[in-house]
């Protein structure tokens, strides 16, 4: 049986009917805390040029979603979620496997620290992808005010070499995604 393949289809206007299922998607697979309020990532879509939202669309059905920052020097994935009822289908990989091929820079992204089954396999995952987990102890800033800041990981696929460049990978994040310059 051959595998349907999985499309990157660009999220262009927050008029886009593929947004319905890419928001449940999104508030199923991320704790609040590891995601903005849906209406600021519609407004992300409408005026922020750098950042792309991407539909996997697997026979036309949105079967999961990629969120993207073009910075100095290299690509950051904020967000990237398969629909529950893809999952270990082979979508997600083909889905990163396609962006990677396309991305014409490294490709960073967080995850949560090796913890748990859960956090490892997650961490396998991307390892299988090409992505390398950095040594370096990272905190991801809180979306909203009066929140924790987070201890995650970064991990990066491609020709950087994470530790040596992380205080200008942080910064470039955390002023861009996160608007919070402090370090």
């Amino acid at each position: 049986m051959k595998k349907e393949s999985i499309t990157l289809k660009p999220v262009i206007g927050t008029a886009d009917p593929l947004l319905t299922e890419i928001e449940t998607i999104y508030t199923l697979s991320f704790p609040e805390t590891e995601r903005r309020d849906f209406p600021l990532l519609l407004n992300l879509l409408k005026d922020t040029p750098r950042f792309t939202l991407y539909a996997l669309l697997k026979a036309e059905n949105c079967a999961g979603f990629l969120s993207t920052w073009q910075l100095e020097g290299f690509t950051y994935i904020e967000h990237f979620a398969i629909a529950s009822s893809q999952r270990n289908s082979g979508s997600g990989t083909a889905a990163l496997q396609q962006f990677l091929r396309n991305c014409p820079t490294s490709v960073i992204l967080e995850v949560e620290p090796p913890t748990d089954n859960l956090t490892r396999r997650r961490i396998s995952f991307y390892n299988r992808l090409g992505f390398q987990l950095s040594p370096v102890p990272y905190k991801q800033p809180p979306y909203r005010a009066g929140e924790d800041w987070l201890n995650m990981c970064l991990m990066s696929c491609g020709n950087i070499d994470l530790p040596a460049c992380f205080p200008s990978v942080i910064s470039s994040i955390y002023t861009a995604v996160y608007h919070n310059p402090k370090q």
